[in-house]
């Protein structure tokens, strides 16, 4: 029988809805830049809270110490969320909550 792992977004107490991305938070490159103010303008969203799908180092993180709280915060959500795509490695991992993925040149979805 083939099992597929399960990661269940908990629902904030404030009732904000669960978003995942699945790409870095970083000062560094392009996606990583995108990423890190994605990350920004959610902290302070009354609709969603967002959840990182790749692992990040806060050492990628270059920011004031007001927005690095706020990037602290993000990494230490998804942290169990990093631990289960580790543990699943190439498997096929389901995420009940929108996951929104980088798009390659021609505009289709990269796979993960």
């Amino acid at each position: 029988m083939y099992r597929i792992a399960r990661f269940t977004v908990s629902i904030p107490w404030d009732g904000r809805r669960s978003l995942v991305m699945r790409w870095v938070a970083s000062s560094f490159s392009g996606w990583g830049v995108y990423g890190l103010n994605l990350a920004l303008a959610l902290a302070r969203s009354p609709a969603f809270v967002l959840f990182a799908g790749e692992r990040f180092a806060m050492s990628d993180i270059v920011l004031d110490p007001l927005r690095t709280i706020s990037v602290s915060e993000l990494a230490r959500r998804s942290a169990p969320l990093w631990d289960l795509l580790d543990r699943a490695g190439s498997a096929d991992v389901f995420i009940d909550a929108p996951t929104l993925l980088p798009m390659s040149h021609d505009g289709t979805c990269q796979r993960l």
